[in-house]
């Protein structure tokens, strides 16, 4: 399966020098190929914060992998191929992960995912699954953005899928009312302060994250869940849109790293989905 958007990019990465973590035969579903996905190289093994590297670290994901009976699920060392959001607009494009930066406002901000060709014979995302047990890369922040200022680059996946018109030519992208979710919950690790941000933007290239309604997720060196209620994500002062109302027309949930200088790190993203109480 590979991952897609007409607004994000993939990187396909070189292999890491040893295979770390188990890896599942199981063949997948293909997901909507719709662009050619352009390549890179990563230039250093992410640490054990960040790869499945250890039968306890695997442990320690798949304990943080959210429940199926929840309205919107996602777990990585499950190997599953999208979010369930519970919310498809018919395409069969929902759920499915991008990256995305604004590169396209002058930035040269990237994220680097691994891969490995020593077990299976995967296609990047799930060699990305075998190494990590989630969606994890290196994110590097470079170069000041012309329009938005700060550099930024991150991972999104949308709720209700690609739009078309009558000509089955996609449009954009579909919004759709997930008020009934309570909120999202997200297991994650990351080097540096992230932001879990609501998309609303419906265009066809909505690169820059906007400024959504959001909340920060402190740096964690280990796996840790949390959960936000809707009323919890707020905007930034030049806008008004509280979180319960971008829930009432979502777009995607983006994740995210922004700073005011050019920096580097590591993440994994291992589990997403609705709300519960912790």
């Amino acid at each position: 399966m590979k991952l897609y958007s007409r607004f994000g990019t993939l990187f396909s990465v070189a292999a890491l020098a040893t295979f770390l973590g188990a890896c599942s035969e199981e063949s997948s579903p293909n997901s909507p190929a719709d662009e050619t996905l352009s390549s890179s190289s990563v230039d250093e093994t992410l640490s054990s914060s960040s790869v499945a590297d250890s039968n306890s670290s695997t442990s320690k994901q798949e304990s943080l992998c959210v429940s199926e009976d929840r309205m919107a699920h996602w777990c990585g060392a499950n190997f599953d191929q999208r979010v369930e959001t519970g919310l498809d607009n018919g395409s069969e494009t929902s759920g499915y992960w991008f990256i995305f930066n604004n590169n396209e406002d002058g930035g040269e901000s990237k994220i680097e995912i691994p891969t490995t060709t020593e077990c299976c014979d995967f296609d990047e995302y799930e060699n990305m699954l075998a190494v990590c047990g989630g969606f994890c890369g290196i994110f590097e922040l470079h170069g000041k953005n012309l329009i938005s200022g700060n550099p930024v680059t991150g991972i999104a996946f949308n709720v209700a899928g690609e739009a078309y018109d009558e000509k089955d030519v996609p449009v954009g992208h579909s919004a759709a009312d997930a008020s009934a979710w309570g909120g999202v919950c997200i297991a994650y690790s990351a080097s540096r302060d992230a932001i879990l941000m609501l998309g609303t933007d419906t265009s066809e290239s909505p690169n820059i994250p906007g400024d959504g309604p959001s909340v920060t997720l402190p740096k964690s060196s280990e796996g840790v869940m949390k959960c936000f209620k809707w009323d919890e994500f707020k905007s930034a002062a030049s806008t008004k849109m509280t979180g319960e109302e971008a829930a009432k027309k979502l777009v995607s949930v983006r994740f995210f790293f922004q700073d005011l200088s050019e920096t580097t790190g590591e993440f994994n993203i291992m589990s997403i989905g609705s709300y519960v109480e912790q």
